[in-house]
């Protein structure tokens, strides 16, 4: 049901590319229902690559679609439940991040980023590992943005004053 053609997005995407990064009342792009709906990952990449931008744009709860990707309960629609919910896929969250590591840190309103959303979905290991790799890609990319250029060490008054005198017993 939710599972457009690929060749169909990608037509859409030609003939709209700005439908890419609209969002609908509860702040969703066409991303974040992809992904939370299980699209097949080629839907996934083919909409993170048209606009890389929206694999970080957060909806109203603060989420990302990496968010929805990880979320095993995730129900966009009233009428997709499923009591069992669905596997985090690989691939998805593969392609997700492929165009985009930013959203890999991002907490939703209940403080949740993508990795505790694929640990309390029961996510295979490679998947959560994935997550893991690229949550400290990030970090180290930020570290490295606000770490300050090297300064000398600081020297109070007293110690630019002050000499030490010289070896009397010399």
């Amino acid at each position: 049901r939710h599972q457009p053609p690929v060749e169909i997005i990608a037509q859409m995407i030609r003939l709209r590319p700005e439908l890419v990064s609209a969002q609908d009342c509860l702040g969703r792009t066409p991303l974040h229902i992809a992904a939370g709906c299980g699209a097949h990952p080629y839907v996934i990449k083919t909409l993170a690559h048209a606009d890389p931008s929206t694999c970080s744009v957060q909806d109203e709860d603060m989420r990302t679609p990496l968010h929805l990707a990880c979320d095993r309960h995730c129900n966009l629609f009233e009428d997709c439940e499923d009591s069992n919910g669905r596997e985090p896929c690989y691939d998805a969250v593969r392609a997700l991040l492929s165009e985009s590591l930013d959203a890999a840190v991002l907490e939703d309103e209940d403080e949740m980023n993508p990795v505790e959303y694929a640990i309390m979905s029961d996510a295979d290991l490679k998947l959560v590992r994935l997550l893991q790799k690229a949550t400290q890609k990030v970090a180290s990319a930020s570290a490295k943005k606000t770490s300050p250029s090297p300064q000398p060490p600081l020297q109070t008054e007293d110690e630019k004053t002050v000499s030490m005198p010289s070896n009397p017993s010399k």
